[in-house]
C-alpha cells in the first residue's frame, strides 16, 4: 500500500516548498530498526570523535544557512531576518555542545569512605540509546535542534519527529548531516514526517527516550503514548514568553519589547505574548504599546542585508500581532497572579525594584530591563509540573546520558584493608571509637 504524502506550503503565497510522506506504524518501526542498527557504533565513540563530526556538521549547517533561513522564513512565516537569527543561534548553539560535551560527560573517580578505603568507583555517563525527538505546535528551529545537538553529543542515535509547518527546515537541517558524513550510517540521525498522530506513533514504540516540545495538549498524548509503553518522555511545553511592568518601568522600552515579541508571533492560531501591567501605568501603557506597533524597527533588514539578500517593506516593517494586556487592582495582586503562572520565561520592567521582583517569580529564565530571550522561542529548564527542559547548560548533555558506576579494589601498601589492621587490637578498637565518636558527634 502507497505512503499517504503532504506538502510544505509556503505561508507568505501558498506554494509548495516540498512533499513528504505521511509516515505511519510500519515507518515508525523500520525508522527505529535501522536507529537500533546504528546505535552501537555511534554510542562506542568517544565523546571527542562525536564532536569532531558535529564539527563537521556545522561547517555544513553554515555553509546552507541562508538556505535554511529562507525555508524558515517561507514556512514558518518569519521575517527573513528572525529566521536567520534562528538559524545563527542553531550553529551557535552547536559549537557550543562541542566545546562542552567532554567536561560535561567525563568520567569522574567516586570514594568509598573511611571504613572502604581499599574500593575505588568510577561515574561514566552513557548514551540512553535511541531517542525521539518530537517538535509540535509552534515551529522553532533552535529548540528542536539543541534538543538534537545534545541527543547526539551524548552517544544517541536520533529520530526527529518536526511539526507540519517546520518539515522542510528540520528535514534540510537533517540532510546536511547526511551531506557532511555520506560514510555515517543512515541511523544515526534520521527525520520522521508526518503529523501528531506520527507523534503519538513514535512515543509508543520502545524508544528509549522521547524529548517533546510543542504546546502542553499535545504533550499529554505523546506522555500518555509514551508511559503505555515504559518510554521515559521529557516534556517541555513551549509558550509565550510574559512581560510584568510595574509602575516604576521605561515604558516606552518595555512597549517596544513586547511589539517585538508580537511581531515574531508563531501564527494567527496560537496566542500572542501576555503583559501584565500596574493598573496605574495600564493607560501610558497601551498608549506606548500602539505607537510601538505602528513603528518600525530599525535593525529589521540588517543580516538579510549581510547575507545579500534583497529585503522588502513587508519585511522592515512586519505587522505586530495580538497582546494580551491584563491589570489588577493592585500591583500586589498581580505580582500574586503572576507566581502561579505557568511560563518558563518572564521579563521584568522596573527601573528600581526589578531584582526583588524576579526573586518573588518562579519562573526559570527572567530577564530585568532586558526583552525575554525569545531564541527560537527555546524552552529552557522550566520548574514544577511543566517537567525538566534539556537545554539547561551541562545539565541539557545529561538529560540524554544515564550514570553507571564501576566499583573495583585499589591496590593498597598493606595486605589487608586499614580499617581490619586497627581493628586487630584493642588499642586500635578504642582509638576508632574515638575517632567516630569526635567524627560524628553532634552538638
Amino acid at each position: 500500500m502507497p505512503v499517504s504524502t503532504f506538502d510544505a506550503v509556503d505561508r507568505s503565497d501558498g506554494s509548495v516548498l516540498g512533499s513528504f510522506p505521511m509516515c505511519g506504524d510500519a515507518e515508525v518501526r523500520a525508522a527505529l530498526l535501522l536507529a537500533r542498527e546504528a546505535s552501537p557504533a555511534w554510542a562506542s565513540a568517544s565523546v571527542g570523535a562525536r564532536c569532531r563530526m558535529l564539527r563537521s556538521w556545522r561547517g555544513e549547517l553554515w555553509r546552507s544557512s541562508a538556505r535554511l533561513a529562507e525555508l524558515l522564513h517561507r514556512e514558518a512565516g518569519l521575517g527573513f531576518d528572525d529566521a536567520m537569527l534562528e538559524v545563527l543561534q542553531t550553529v551557535e548553539h552547536l559549537r557550543w555542545v562541542e566545546g562542552h560535551a567532554s567536561g560535561a560527560l567525563a568520567s569522574t573517580s567516586v570514594s568509598h569512605g573511611l571504613l572502604s578505603p581499599e574500593l575505588g568507583a568510577t561515574s561514566t555517563w552513557v548514551p540512553e540509546g535511541v531517542v525521539g525527538v518530537v517538535a509540535s505546535g509552534r515551529p522553532s528551529l533552535y529548540a528542536a535542534a539543541s534538543a538534537v545537538a545534545c541527543a547526539l553529543a551524548a552517544g544517541n542515535a536520533v529520530v526527529v519527529q518536526p511539526s507540519g509547518r517546520l518539515t522542510a527546515t528540520l528535514a534540510a537541517y537533517v540532510e546536511a548531516f547526511a551531506v557532511a558524513h555520506p560514510d555515517a550510517p543512515a541511523g544515526i540521525l534520521q527525520v520522521l514526517t508526518g503529523d501528531d498522530a506520527t507523534a503519538v506513533t513514535l512515543a509508543g514504540t520502545p524508544l528509549d527516550r522521547v524529548c517533546f516540545l510543542g504546546s502542553p495538549v499535545a504533550g499529554v498524548r505523546v506522555s500518555t503514548a509514551a508511559a503505555r509503553a515504559l518510554v521515559p518522555v521529557t516534556v517541555v511545553p513551549v509558550v509565550a514568553p510574559v512581560t510584568l511592568v510595574a509602575p516604576d518601568a521605561d515604558l516606552d522600552a518595555a512597549a517596544a519589547a513586547v511589539a517585538e515579541l508580537a511581531r515574531s508571533g508563531r501564527g494567527d492560531d496560537e496566542p500572542g505574548p501576555e503583559v501584565f501591567v500596574a493598573p496605574s501605568v495600564l493607560d501610558d501603557f497601551t498608549e506606548a504599546l500602539r505607537l510601538a506597533g505602528a513603528g518600525s524597527t530599525a535593525r529589521r533588514g540588517v543580516l538579510a542585508r549581510a547575507m545579500g539578500r534583497r529585503t522588502g517593506p513587508a519585511e522592515l516593517a512586519a505587522p505586530v500581532g495580538a497582546v494580551r494586556v491584563q491589570s489588577a487592582p493592585g500591583f500586589e495582586v498581580l505580582v500574586e497572579r503572576l507566581q502561579g503562572h505557568p511560563s518558563a520565561q518572564v521579563a521584568v520592567h522596573s527601573a528600581r525594584h526589578g531584582r526583588h521582583l524576579a526573586e518573588l517569580l518562579t519562573a526559570a529564565e527572567i530577564t530585568v530591563n532586558v526583552p525575554a530571550a525569545t531564541a527560537g522561542e527555546l524552552p529552557r529548564a522550566a520548574l514544577g509540573s511543566r517537567g525538566y527542559g534539556p537545554f539547561a547548560g551541562e545539565n541539557g548533555l545529561r538529560t540524554f546520558a544515564r550514570t553507571r558506576t564501576t566499583t573495583a579494589k585499589r591496590r593498597l601498601p598493606v595486605p589487608v584493608a586499614p580499617v581490619e589492621l586497627l581493628l586487630a587490637t584493642p588499642a586500635g578498637r578504642v582509638a576508632t571509637r574515638l575517632l567516630l565518636h569526635v567524627r560524628h558527634s553532634l552538638d
